[in-house]
Parts: C-alpha cells; structure tokens; sequence
C-alpha cells in the first residue's frame, strides 16, 4: 500500500475543523467548490480563500486537508503565523498531492518569503499539483514587491469567506462546545457571544479552556 505524507510539523489539524462541523451559512458555493478540491480536483492549480478573522478560513482549509487524506491524498499543512514556519519549509512541497499555506497575511511583506511562495507556485503547477492559500486580503490588496507572484495569485479560484452572521453564532458556539464534548446552554453561549467576544476563535479558546477545567 502506498504511504502518503502528511504534515511532519508540530501544527497538527483540529480534530473538530472539518466540513461536516462547518456552518457553511452565506457560503455554500464556496464550500462546495473546496469539497471538490479535496477530492483531487485539479482544473485549477491555485486556491485562494480570503475573509476577515473569524471567518472560518482555517477551519475550511483543515477540513479539506482532513478529507483528502480520507481520500487518499497526500497533504502538507503550514500555519504561516506558527513561530515554527520559514521559507526553507517550502521546499520539496511539489511533491505532496495537496499543500495548504494558511495565514498569508503573516509573511508576504518579506521579500524572502514572496519569492519562496512564487517559486513553490511555479514547481507545484509543473508537477500539476494543488495549492490552497488562506488571507485577510484579497490578492489584488496585498502590497507585493514581487509582480509576478501577484499575477501568479490571480491565476486560480478566488473564493471570499463571510463571516458568520451574528444570529447563528450562538448556535455555532452551542456546536462547537458539544464536539469537545462541553455542555454549553444557549443563553450560556450568547452571554459569550455578546460580552466575551464576537471573535469565534476567541471563543473556541474559550471553550477549551472551559473544558480544561
């Protein structure tokens, strides 16, 4: 049997972050386009989901990671604001079915890193492979010094995750808190929602903190 690799970092996936635990509210088309890329989906080389925090980027690309292991293909995660990450890991990544580079925002300032992403985009296209980036920033915003890697961005799908509407945070908190196995009640999960934060990473945390007690 053919062994796939997988991440070989500390920046594990969530066990929780995976489609069906996904509140696809406002984002349908853009979640179904992403369960076809987790199947092998290869008309287009380069993805690229943008949205503003607590969008839910991170959970969808580790929810594609999640399904196209189940689907036999090999991926690589990269938490680009992990302290773990630099430009060195990007190299030999063409020769994973699948790479997913989440946290755009954090590195494409330094020229290092524009160049390192350009020349994996170039290697993973030649070998016909996928890569899935996540931003704050749609492409066109980012302030590149490299003009060719921005053209390269703006060759692929190009997919804009909304934020989750204010009236289906408390049941996504509610969600959230019984994958963990945490039994939250609703007006529990909105007074969170309300004088917490309205920030869903901030409450998970807060949920797992919860749970850790």
């Amino acid at each position: 049997m053919q062994k796939h690799p997988q991440h070989p970092l500390p920046l594990k996936l969530q066990t929780a972050f995976s489609f069906k635990t996904f509140d696809a509210t406002n984002n349908e088309e853009s979640v179904s386009l992403l369960q076809k890329l987790a199947k092998g989906d290869k008309n287009y080389p380069i993805w690229y989901c943008w949205g503003k925090p607590s969008s839910g980027k991170t959970h969808l690309i580790q929810a594609v990671c999640e399904q196209a292991n189940s689907n036999k293909l090999s991926y690589f995660y990269l938490n680009l604001n992990a302290k773990e990450s630099n430009v060195e890991l990007l190299d030999g990544l063409e020769f994973f079915d699948l790479v997913c580079l989440d946290g755009l925002d954090s590195v494409v300032e330094s020229q290092d890193w524009q160049l390192a992403i350009f020349n994996l985009i170039n290697r993973m296209m030649a070998s016909k492979k996928i890569l899935l980036i996540s931003a704050q920033k749609n492409t066109k915003d980012h302030n590149l010094n490299l003009p060719d890697l921005a053209s390269r961005l703006a060759w692929g799908i190009n997919l804009h995750i909304n934020n989750t509407p204010p009236e289906q945070l408390t049941a996504l908190v509610c969600l959230k808190a019984e994958q963990i196995g945490l039994n939250l009640k609703e007006e529990v999960a909105r007074y969170f929602s309300n004088y917490f934060s309205r920030d869903l990473k901030k409450l998970v945390s807060l949920l797992g903190t919860l749970n850790e007690a």
